[in-house]
């Protein structure tokens, strides 16, 4: 698995190239139209009770808090758009550095190599605290 993931990771790290900016605007348009069907489905959902119930009011608030907070989603987003977009060329420039530069998925590996000697010093550590036998107290 070690080395399926290495070799997924370098695909990724080609792919990154072209598939950041996509990403990244998919996502902000999704979950726009989470928030929008969510009003929807408690909108919709609240005309399935009796006005004086509990789950109509619990309904109607669900759908105005979701409305709300997907209005203010929508705001957040056109006042930012430009911080966005230099965002998205950030993490253009940033995947275009990574598939040019391949040799940076070695270092996970690397690093795992190093902490090697760590762990089997920290198993053989706990094997002699575990083999020491029960705690006794010796009074005075």
């Amino acid at each position: 698995m070690g080395f399926v993931s290495f070799i997924i990771t370098l695909i990724y790290m080609a792919l990154l190239k072209w598939i950041t900016k996509p990403i990244l605007y998919v996502s902000l348009f999704l979950i726009f139209i989470f928030g929008a069907l969510v009003t929807a489905w408690c909108l919709n959902r609240m005309q399935m009770f009796p006005p004086d119930s509990d789950d109509y009011k619990y309904s109607m608030v669900g759908g105005i808090v979701a409305g709300v907070l997907t209005l203010l989603y929508v705001v957040f987003l056109c006042c930012n758009w430009t911080n966005i977009a230099i965002g998205a060329d950030i993490m253009g420039a940033a995947g275009d550095f990574l598939s040019s530069n391949s040799r940076i998925a070695f270092v996970p590996i690397v690093c795992y190599l190093i902490c090697l000697p760590i762990v089997a010093w920290y198993a053989a550590t706990n094997v002699f605290l575990y083999s020491t036998g029960d705690p006794k107290f010796v009074k005075g």
